[in-house]
């Protein structure tokens, strides 16, 4: 009997490169509509869930693909990879924009300033000037750790529900 299982490779990219270019659509709405320094909007957050949702597609698509047969660590594997290629596009945009939009950065950085003086109106510059580089720093890599912790429990929770080994009969 032939083995008829697709290459995941092949499956990963495409769908990792297909989920990257929804990323960029939502990231370019939410610059066109100057959302993009507000981060407390509950409208953007839910729409990101959902995309970091869109990940059970493809391990579902995967599955059906393979025959109905899907192991857990397929799943992780299909998850992470997509969330990777999702996440370095979505970097990509980012460092797009701060060369299209230089001040975009000081602008963020203006915002966290002002939230800082709300929430602590005794802070001391130098605690604010850390707390700023601190950010800064975290915010690229940070938000892309991010990105790939909740895409791996998606994966990973999506993987143990469709999971089906293979019959030997």
């Amino acid at each position: 009997m032939k083995d008829t299982t697709i290459s995941t490779k092949k499956f990963i990219l495409k769908c990792g490169l297909i989920l990257g270019v929804i990323w960029g659509i939502y990231f370019l709405i939410r610059f066109a509509t100057d959302n993009l320094y507000y981060t407390e909007d509950w409208f953007f957050s839910i729409i990101e869930l959902l995309l970091h949702f869109n990940l059970i597609f493809p391990i579902y698509l995967y599955k059906s693909f393979n025959k109905g047969i899907l192991k857990l660590s397929e799943a992780l594997k299909i998850g992470v990879a997509i969330s990777l290629i999702t996440g370095l596009m979505w970097t990509t945009y980012i460092v797009l924009v701060e060369i299209i939009q230089p001040e975009f950065v000081i602008q963020t950085l203006n915002e966290s300033k002002e939230k800082m003086l709300i929430n602590k109106p005794n802070i001391s510059p130098e605690e604010m000037h850390e707390t700023i580089i601190s950010d800064k720093k975290f915010n690229l890599f940070g938000g892309f750790i991010f990105h790939l912790i909740i895409d791996f429990v998606i994966s990973l929770i999506a993987g143990a529900i469709l999971r089906k080994k293979k019959s030997y009969r």
